[in-house]
């Protein structure tokens, strides 16, 4: 089986529950009303299906690397701090505090917050910082790509990495 195949298999498997694949033997079997050693009702992903969600699974590929795009676009210049600031206070200072050192009044419920004060924060990217923000954090962060504009998550960025001293190099 070619990796594309599991994995738009394991995404319908996902989104429709209790998933059985059989061979092609099997398929053959219950199409003939013949029984098969599983009792339970089981999905059977004929060809046709198997290429509609392969398509799906290319697709979504495609629109995962165009909502990551490499580097950040907007400079942190005042209006993207200013904008980030805002965000930051509606969106991410109930979890992260006011500061970004994972002391937010929701926190104390959240194992392992991030200390983006942490000057290690400069070892991840601008890119990974939109990723987290975009994607989330499973399972405690939400994604934002349907809440905050690509624009907004960039201004965000640049406010976040406000409070990190970056490290010197040597």
């Amino acid at each position: 089986m070619n990796r594309r195949f599991l994995m738009g298999a394991s995404l319908l498997g996902i989104i429709l529950g209790d998933l059985h694949l059989f061979s092609k033997e099997s398929i053959t079997q219950m199409n003939d009303g013949t029984s098969t050693k599983n009792k339970k009702s089981s999905l059977v992903i004929q060809k046709e299906q198997i290429d509609k969600l392969d398509q799906k699974v290319i697709g979504l590929e495609k629109k995962r690397k165009s909502v990551f795009p490499s580097g950040n676009p907007i400079s942190p210049n005042k209006n993207s701090l200013s904008r980030g600031k805002t965000l930051y206070i509606n969106k991410c200072q109930s979890c992260h505090g006011a500061l970004g050192r994972g002391d937010g009044v929701f926190a104390r419920s959240i194992k392992n917050m991030p200390d983006l004060s942490d000057p290690k924060m400069w070892s991840k990217s601008d890119q990974e910082l939109f990723n987290i923000i975009t994607v989330g954090a499973p399972p405690m962060m939400p994604a934002y790509h349907k809440t905050i504009k690509e624009e907004d998550r960039w201004n965000l960025v640049n406010y976040i990495r406000t409070f990190a001293p970056k490290p010197k190099i040597n």
